[in-house]
């Protein structure tokens, strides 16, 4: 249906299977929360858990969007959940390297489905029910790109000099 190449997000269009779809938060993981990665890197199921560390860019055009964590995905994870521990869908994880993961974190996913759920936001297809939990209150909450709430994550200096780490893709 679509992709956003600078995120490497993608959405597919599936049969709707019977099943409660994860929450997406928009907030945004602080350094130090813990983090589960999931995925079928090497064709079996495995979740592994790190710390936030920081947030990077794709380019210097873009926001601190990217969530690191440390724990490292295997090749082929790459799509896999992010997950916080509320079971909250952080983010989709993208690339890794000795040690770490990184993805783009929930409120960039929802920016991003927004553009392409009908209706202009989740929940405004009048497919998911609106319980509280849904994608499209999630998205509510999810800050502009000028926004400067706390729900965003923040740059510094160290995010400008990290930002140079090579990430390599988990597909």
């Amino acid at each position: 249906m679509k992709t956003d190449k600078d995120w490497d997000l993608a959405a597919l269009s599936i049969y709707r299977p019977r099943v409660t779809p994860l929450p997406i938060t928009a907030t945004a993981p602080q350094p130090g929360e813990p983090l589960t990665i999931g995925g079928y890197g090497s064709g079996d199921w495995r979740m592994t858990s790190g710390r936030c560390t920081q947030y990077l860019a794709p380019g210097v055009e873009f926001p601190h969007e990217m969530v690191e964590l440390a724990a490292e995905a295997r090749q082929g994870d790459s799509g896999g959940p992010i997950l916080n521990d509320r079971g909250e869908l952080a983010g989709v994880l993208f690339g890794s390297g000795p040690g770490y993961t990184s993805g783009s974190y929930g409120g960039r996913v929802l920016k991003f489905l927004a553009t392409v759920v009908p209706g202009g936001a989740p929940g405004n297809d009048g497919l998911l029910a609106d319980n509280g939990n849904s994608v499209g209150n999630a998205l509510r909450g999810v800050p502009s790109a000028q926004d400067q709430s706390t729900n965003a994550p923040q740059s510094t200096a160290l995010h400008e000099k990290q930002n140079r780490r090579m990430i390599r893709p988990t597909r």
